[in-house]
């Protein structure tokens, strides 16, 4: 457990579990102007390594790393990574109702291993309406941290505000370290609905062309040029 945690609360029946009281400041990227909290490459974090393991009822072992990261700080995807969909938690209240914590699932390709992993504790969602199995770019933001509430997971799940990563089969520590220093998507899929810059995908929704930014509904040819449908087939040299 880290050095900031309070003793881990087992679930029933999930086996998640993230801990964190501290809420000091994490030296990272520059924030934008989404949330109130920090924009960091969160596994790139000297508080990432080391992770606490949780046996769900199937019989996986899945494995938490928290980092003492303030409400409202944003959560990015490292890479390419595929929707599962989302697991909910109940959470006992401090005012004696429940309610039922979101944690949305992906999958990853990291170093030649896939592996599913969660953010637990968000307090918003920027995924939009979209079906199991949709794609998003890695870079996209898909949510702000929590933790600090019922619906994020306090008291059950959470002793407060922090950011909360759970990986199955391995720490998320060596899972993510693999990957590198940076951001990496194809830049092919769903964005989200933050609107927030992707530093992955400068282009946006936009085909990126070498190192242009092709017009919107163009591609890139075989010439490595931005290339019109409309005046031009995906077999000519535009």
């Amino acid at each position: 457990m880290r050095k900031w945690a309070a003793a881990a609360i087992m679930m029933g029946v999930l086996g998640l579990a993230c801990s964190a009281t501290d809420d000091g400041a994490v030296t990272g990227d520059t924030s934008e102007a989404l949330g109130n909290g920090y924009d960091h490459k969160f596994w790139l974090d000297s508080h990432f390594p080391g992770s606490t393991a949780y046996k769900w009822a199937d019989g996986s072992t899945w494995y938490d790393s928290d980092l003492p990261w303030s409400t409202g700080s944003i959560v990015r995807l490292p890479t390419d990574s595929k929707y599962i969909g989302d697991v909910y938690s109940t959470v006992y209240c401090t005012d004696g109702t429940t309610k039922k914590m979101r944690s949305p699932e992906f999958s990853a390709t990291v170093g030649g291993v896939t592996r599913k992993f969660l953010f637990n504790h968000l307090e918003t969602f920027y995924l939009g309406s979209v079906p199991t199995g949709t794609w998003f770019n890695g870079g996209t933001v898909i949510g702000l941290t929590g933790g600090g509430t019922c619906i994020t997971g306090y008291p059950t799940h959470s002793s407060g505000p922090h950011f909360c990563n759970e990986v199955d089969g391995e720490d998320p520590y060596t899972f993510w370290e693999k990957h590198g220093s940076s951001y990496t998507s194809s830049c092919t899929h769903n964005q989200g609905t933050s609107g927030a810059a992707n530093p992955a995908c400068p282009c946006g929704d936009n085909v990126q062309c070498g190192t242009v930014c092709c017009p919107s509904g163009d591609f890139c040819g075989p010439m490595g040029k931005c290339c019109d449908p409309n005046v031009c087939s995906m077999g000519c040299p535009c």
